[in-house]
């Protein structure tokens, strides 16, 4: 994987920090990943800033996961990424309770 791809390591590092299977994660990787990505991207990118505070999260870092989430809320609505927002204010919800963010397994049919 080339380390100046922001896209790719942020998706790495958002599966390390929300897969609902504990053993994929792996919080310190993430964050390592994460925070790369939103330099690459000179943190104005949203999406990888929500990437850095699920990592923050997983790490048991809160504090920063609350910070980096609001920072990225502030960009989305900058941006007008209403999508976004929502699932950001939703996480903002779960870092303040102290909860990492986990994603959803599919629905078997």
């Amino acid at each position: 994987m080339d380390p100046g791809f922001a896209l790719a390591l942020s998706q790495t590092a958002h599966a390390l920090a929300a897969s609902p299977a504990a053993s994929d994660r792996n919080g310190p990787e993430a964050v390592k990943l994460a925070e790369r990505a939103v330099e690459l991207s000179k943190g104005l990118e949203p999406v990888y800033l929500d990437t850095l505070a699920m990592a923050y999260a997983e790490d048991g870092r809160f504090t920063e996961a609350l910070e980096t989430a609001r920072r990225a809320l502030q960009i989305a609505e900058e941006k007008g990424e209403a999508s976004l927002e929502g699932s950001l204010n939703e996480k903002i919800s779960k870092y303040q309770s102290k909860h990492p963010y986990r994603d959803e397994l599919p629905e078997k049919q």
